[in-house]
């Protein structure tokens, strides 16, 4: 595996067992707490809904600064890139990839 990783110009690195500081996921998950924290839902289609928006809020930018904080170098349109999905966000939270592809001649 290593041979495999640093024949493709990456880094193997080890890291501890469990280090939250080193996992970026985890801001995202304090932001999603405190959204449903203070929207408070009483019923499951309302915790539902609102979880469905707090992972909407959670724009591309902001997750590239997980990763920043995290320690991780990143090169924003990578980060773009592998986020497009359109599972977090809209085109209107990614001016930047939206530009890009209509220069590239995208839809």
């Amino acid at each position: 595996m290593r041979e495999a990783i640093e024949a493709a110009g990456a880094q193997l690195r080890y890291l501890p067992a469990y280090s939250p500081d080193l996992n970026p996921i985890e801001n995202a998950y304090a932001k999603i707490k405190l959204d449903l924290r203070t929207g408070a839902a009483r019923t499951v289609d309302a915790l539902w809904r609102l979880v469905g928006r707090s992972v909407k809020a959670i724009a591309p930018s902001e997750c590239a600064g997980y990763f920043r904080h995290a320690g991780y170098r990143s090169d924003p349109n990578q980060v773009e890139s592998a986020l497009d999905c359109n599972c977090a966000a809209t085109e209107l939270e990614r001016p930047s990839l939206l530009a890009r592809r209509q220069a590239q001649g995208e839809p």
